[in-house]
């Protein structure tokens, strides 16, 4: 296929999705192939070489695709009488078909958001059909580039992902496919509005003896205190049912709260109902007996059973039938499921803690990541609940961690079981696969989430491949080769240390305390850090591209530094305050000149200025 100058067909109604898909294809396909292309006017145009969407070309061009198995992000591509064709179910798989066509074809990679490679071609060989559907419905890795208040929306689309935290608009994919009030998690107190019932049902909220009630509520009453949760037994009979004797309570405030957000979001299936982020339930005499009978992952499936069945039921008489899911965490306090054994196997408890069939059960497991997440070796207290919820309910979704967010700089090295692990969320045929990183944008974010993104969509992709191409594109091949040694070293060191000193790899435990990373492997590494950012500075290249190599070198040095800051006097018991004022000072430069934004990804108090104000002491 020789490429040349030509046009894009589009159907009569084109949403600013495929507008944006057009943008795309025209921009990339320029760059590549330095043609140009326009839109078609009409399908007997004899310049067109792309077709997306459903076009009267389509229409008229006899193709027959199988789209009942495409679902809402798969897409084909193929090749007919000159004319390369795009479609799927929804304008976002046409979007993310052109990205494909881009990168199989054109050989383009979108790495990170500050890095695009787009390779010079003038022909193609063969378009072959292409038949693409995710693995996993819906799919995040929560980085810096993809995330929050930094997240850039063009290259979430180029990534093919999408969260409920990051709303960036139908143009770039997303979709309301989960929604929940406080950004989706920790919320079930903003269901029971404290302003409207504390003072008349103060025994709908539980608060923990000693700890303060009230934080951050909203002019509705609606918000969250850190502190406060609801009574989940409130409102539901012994056989879990609703109990229809009280005229009010917790189940029955709680659905008429969740019709609201029903009716907003007319398009959403998935609603959120999740534990806030606490070590304990409530704790009335109630809810204390349950909690020793159920479990406490019971109690909430219990409560939630009722929720989803009674909206459910509203949803059939007042809204045509609409399916509505609910989700709930199984997490801290709720992890463990409510099986017992019994002749050698794990059954429930009872047929009320099973979980409804649009009761989604959502699993937050912090596993020791320095392992494969299912393998045996994983503490009873991660491995029992990665397997014992599978003997319960059909509808699943999966909330994983990687690098960890209270100490974003450290070296990660669990890079080995990102294939497996994946392969292994895939094989539950989850619904909604979620990583969540260290929210920012250290290389580490860069790196993982662009080979997790892409397996998440194919888990059979050949990682090294991906990562050695990353890795030359991140930090030209000059200081890959340097950043590749520095992995190795760290990898090598963990692959020893983690089994002899027990080290657990995930947020706030061992991983970052001194004693677990020796003095050594810090000043080795940091010297290859050195010589790549010196080896790079000496390269012949243009300024542009050298600043951003150095720049993305720079947050590598971040590792080695912000390590023997952290330890500085494990290390260095006789050092003056000077010395590590000067290394933080370093530290700190060289984090800003990364464009890191913290050094402790769950707080902006965890900034540099406060670091300086602070007279260079960690708060943690």
């Amino acid at each position: 296929m020789l490429l040349r100058n030509g046009t894009i067909l589009l159907s009569n109604n084109v949403s600013e999705t495929i507008e944006f898909a057009v943008e795309e294809l025209s921009k990339f396909y320029f760059e590549s192939t330095g043609k140009k292309l326009t839109i078609a006017q009409s399908c007997e145009d004899k310049n067109i070489i792309f077709s997306l969407g459903k076009t009267p070309l389509l229409e008229k061009s006899n193709i027959e695709k199988d789209y009942s198995i495409l679902r809402e992000d798969g897409f084909f591509i193929t090749k007919k009488d000159g004319v390369v064709y795009i479609d799927g179910n929804t304008d976002f798989a046409v979007l993310y078909g052109v990205y494909d066509f881009l990168e199989v074809y054109l050989g383009v990679r979108f790495f990170s958001a500050d890095t695009t490679v787009v390779p010079k071609t003038e022909k193609i060989d063969k378009v072959i059909d292409r038949f693409e559907i995710p693995a996993v419905d819906y799919r995040a890795y929560m980085s810096g580039d993809c995330f929050g208040a930094r997240c850039v929306p063009e290259f979430m689309a180029r990534s093919r992902t999408h969260n409920p935290f990051t709303p960036i608009g139908e143009k770039y994919g997303d979709r309301k496919f989960l929604i929940g009030r406080h950004c989706s998690t920790h919320n079930m107190n903003y269901y029971v509005p404290y302003n409207t019932w504390h003072d008349t049902h103060p025994e709908f909220f539980y608060v923990k003896e000693g700890v303060k009630e009230v934080q951050g509520y909203n002019e509705d009453g609606t918000g969250c205190s850190p502190n406060l949760t609801v009574c989940l037994t409130n409102g539901i009979t012994d056989d879990g049912k609703l109990d229809e004797s009280m005229d009010v309570s917790v189940a029955k405030v709680v659905i008429e709260e969740f019709k609201k957000d029903i009716l907003a979001n007319p398009n959403t299936k998935y609603f959120t109902f999740e534990q806030e982020d606490l070590s304990y339930g409530c704790e009335c005499p109630k809810c204390m007996e349950e909690a020793k009978k159920y479990k406490r992952s019971g109690m909430l499936v219990r409560f939630c059973n009722v929720i989803a069945e009674e909206l459910q039921k509203w949803a059939d008489k007042e809204l045509g039938g609409r399916e509505i899911n609910i989700v709930t965490f199984a997490y801290s306090y709720t992890k463990q499921a409510p099986v017992i054994e019994k002749e050698g196997k794990k059954v429930p408890i009872d047929s009320t803690v099973i979980p409804r069939d649009n009761l989604v059960m959502r699993l937050a497991i912090f596993a020791n990541d320095f392992y494969p997440l299912f393998d045996e070796i994983q503490p009873p207290e991660v491995y029992d609940p990665l397997h014992d919820w599978w003997n319960l309910g059909n509808k699943f979704m999966f909330w994983g961690y990687d690098i960890g967010f209270d100490c974003p700089c450290w070296y990660w090295p669990t890079f080995k079981n990102l294939q497996k692990n994946v392969k292994g969320l895939i094989s539950k045929n989850l619904i909604y696969v979620q990583v969540e990183s260290e929210h920012k944008n250290s290389w580490q974010n860069a790196f993982r989430g662009y080979i997790y993104n892409k397996l998440l969509w194919n888990p059979d992709l050949d990682v090294q491949t991906m990562a050695d191409e990353f890795l030359d594109a991140y930090f030209g091949k000059t200081g890959a080769k340097y950043v590749k040694e520095f992995m190795q070293v760290y990898e090598d060191f963990y692959a020893k240390a983690v089994p002899e000193r027990d080290i657990f790899f995930t947020m706030m435990r061992s991983y970052r305390e001194a004693k677990n990373l020796d003095i050594e492997i810090i000043d080795k590494t940091l010297d290859i850090a050195n010589q790549a950012i010196a080896k790079t500075e000496s390269e012949d290249i243009d300024q542009e591209t050298k600043a951003r190599y150095i720049k993305h070198l720079k947050c590598v040095r971040c590792t080695p530094l912000f390590c023997k800051y952290k330890g500085f006097e494990y290390y260095y018991p006789n050092a003056s305050k000077e010395e590590k004022r000067t290394l933080a000072k370093w530290f700190i430069q060289d984090a800003r000149d990364a464009g890191l934004a913290s050094y402790h990804s769950q707080s902006h108090l965890y900034n540099f200025e406060e670091l300086e104000r602070n007279d260079y002491e960690l708060p943690y």
